[in-house]
């Protein structure tokens, strides 16, 4: 049976908002079960990279590895400002 693939070469492409510590090593197993047939695509990258927090008042980062051993990739958000 012949699979299926995207432009990108995965079979399957799992949607997220950004990277969550509980949900990695699920994607990394699914990595290590399928090779090269899972990706994850994320919205952001503000977990890892860092961002403004109110409820914890100041910048906050995950200090864990949440971007290894399986593939992925992050979009690039744009923001236009509006010209009235």
């Amino acid at each position: 049976m012949q699979r299926n693939k995207n432009r990108n070469g995965s079979s399957v492409l799992v949607f997220d908002t950004h990277p969550i510590q509980y949900k990695v090593p699920i994607y990394r197993g699914l990595g290590q079960m399928f090779p090269g047939q899972v990706e994850v695509v994320y919205t952001s990258g503000c977990s890892v990279h860092g961002f403004e927090d109110p409820g914890f008042r100041g910048k906050f980062a995950w200090d864990v590895l949440l971007l290894d051993d399986y593939r992925y990739r992050i979009l690039v958000m744009v923001i236009f400002e509006v010209i009235e």
